[in-house]
This record gives structure tokens, sequence and C-alpha cells, in this order.
């Protein structure tokens, strides 16, 4: 990708313009995050719905807690 880049830049230079657009990379452009391009998720879905559910009924032990304290 940066060898891409600096082909484009160079190109540019060759046909007379010296300005660039102000485009910054950082980071190794080399490293690929999802080799394949893999489209699957981080975490399974029956995992993500079983946390949302723990926190829900966290949540509301939370909140009655927070009542019956609140009335003794």
């Amino acid at each position: 990708m940066a060898a891409a880049l600096r082909a484009a830049q160079r190109e540019r230079a060759d046909d007379g313009a010296y300005a660039w657009a102000g485009l910054i990379v950082l980071g190794d452009g080399e490293i690929v995050p999802l080799p394949g391009g893999s489209k699957r998720a981080a975490l399974p879905a029956g995992l993500l719905l079983g946390a949302s559910f723990a926190a829900l009924l966290l949540g509301a032990g939370g909140v009655v807690w927070w009542r019956r304290r609140k009335t003794d």
C-alpha cells in the first residue's frame, strides 16, 4: 500500500503537480487484520446475546436492590 501511494505521488510530480492531497498513512500497511477477507463476527452471536441478557438481569437486580434499600 505504501509503495502504491509513493508511485502515485511520483506520477503526479512527473506531471508537474507538486501539491498532494492531505493523506497520511500511519502504521504498517503490510498488516492484514482478517486474512482472506473473513466476514465472520469477532464474537459468536449466542455469546453476545447471552452477555446482553446477563447485563439486563444485573441491571434489573440492581434497580430492585436500590429500591428495597431506600425503603428500609
